[in-house]
């Protein structure tokens, strides 16, 4: 089961790295380990995880708890992007200024 994010600069190939590395049937949680060394998303979970996901999460930050309480069946895969996560236009707007500042400098 994938948790679903939208990470807009997360390149195609890292989700692909994810659903190659993956073993379904193992009760493993795959995360993505951005270069500053944090865990996160986007991150698939085992279907032993499916009832937990379903039910018990709440607020925000949900599934890293998740991944805190059964952290010795995570498993790490390192991202090279930005993991930015885009939830509200507020996140929106943050990183359409970052896009523009870093591709359209007005030196």
């Amino acid at each position: 089961m994938a948790e679903v994010s939208i990470l807009p600069l997360v390149p195609a190939g890292h989700y692909m790295n994810m659903l190659t590395t993956f073993q379904p049937g193992h009760e493993s949680i795959l995360v993505s380990r951005s270069n500053s060394g944090l865990d996160g998303v986007p991150a698939l979970f085992d279907a032993a995880y499916f009832n937990e996901l379903t039910g018990g999460l709440h607020g925000e930050g949900g599934s890293k708890q998740m991944i805190r309480t059964h952290r010795k069946r995570v498993l790490h895969l390192d991202c090279d992007a930005i993991e930015e996560d885009l939830d509200t236009p507020d996140d929106y707007h943050r990183l359409h200024g970052i896009y523009l500042d870093t591709f359209y400098r007005r030196d």
